[in-house]
């Protein structure tokens, strides 16, 4: 065989071997959990206790509680990302507890010492289980704001497809998890490779409450455009909070949570 032929084998091999590599370590790209527990003590001042909330699957999974300073004030179900634990979030909600709100700040199962391994029906389960969790001290439905991080997006799309909800707040969300993924892997068939699918743009046009999506024009891990499409399929009320200098971690630095307090007090107040 020529050198040219030889070339052209290696070069099948190597993209073959690659693709399977994909498929197969696919979950470790996704999930990227920090394992370790965090230490809640330096949020202790903001009346931060620990909970444990029980899933459908006798998982018990650790969530910063961080009650309303009123009685009747709202509280977000925060659903977190695909890296790190708890701790990396607790700056993040500093507005909202300033501002009085109250907060469930929820581990997945398998991160921030959590038992279980994380997977997309898991993540589902995992969200509904805070539900319940608020629900058992008298925080219904009429209070609940659902605020999804990148991946937790998938997650808060989900529920708020089901009913639950008043409100849906989307930080660096995607319209979904093959689309991502073609995005990141654009010379491989990324899209059909994916078994974990978050199609949040399939079930967003079911959502029947206010929704906010904020996203950084600089986001190298989930484009830009994939907010837009995901944007473009939901209902109103819904406005899109674009930021010209922000990436995929830094939207607070722009005023992010400002935003989401804003849209809150507007929409919450209209209802």
């Amino acid at each position: 065989m020529s050198v040219i032929t030889w070339i052209f084998l290696g070069l099948i091999g190597f993209y073959t071997a690659m693709l399977l590599y994909l498929w197969a370590f696919q979950r470790g790209l996704i999930y990227r959990p920090d394992p370790l527990r965090p230490i809640s003590s330096p949020y202790a001042h903001h009346g931060l206790s620990e909970v444990k909330i029980k899933t459908k699957d006798s998982l018990d999974l650790l969530a910063w509680w961080f009650p309303p300073k009123e009685s009747q004030a709202p509280v977000i179900l925060y659903l977190h990302g695909n890296a790190g634990n708890l701790g990396f979030r607790a700056d993040k909600i500093a507005p909202y507890l300033e501002r009085g709100f109250g907060v469930l700040l929820l581990a997945w199962r398998g991160y921030s010492g959590n038992p279980g391994r994380p997977s997309e029906s898991g993540l589902y389960e995992d969200g509904e289980a805070g539900l319940r969790w608020l629900q058992s001290k008298g925080i219904y439905q009429n209070r609940t704001i659902l605020y999804g991080e990148s991946l937790g997006s998938g997650v808060a799309v989900e529920l708020a497809s089901k009913g639950f909800g008043s409100a849906l707040i989307l930080e660096a969300p995607f319209s979904s998890l093959p689309d991502a993924a073609q995005a990141h892997y654009p010379f491989f068939p990324a899209y059909w490779l994916v078994e974990e699918r978050y199609n949040s743009e399939g079930k967003i046009p079911l959502v029947r409450i206010p929704v906010l999506v904020g996203h950084g024009k600089k986001d190298t891990v989930i484009p830009y455009r994939l907010a837009s499409k995901l944007f473009n399929a939901a209902n109103e009320p819904k406005e899109f909070l674009t930021y010209s200098d922000a990436g995929h971690n830094n939207l607070y630095d722009y005023g992010w949570g400002q935003g989401v307090i804003r849209f809150l007090e507007k929409n919450l107040s209209a209802n």
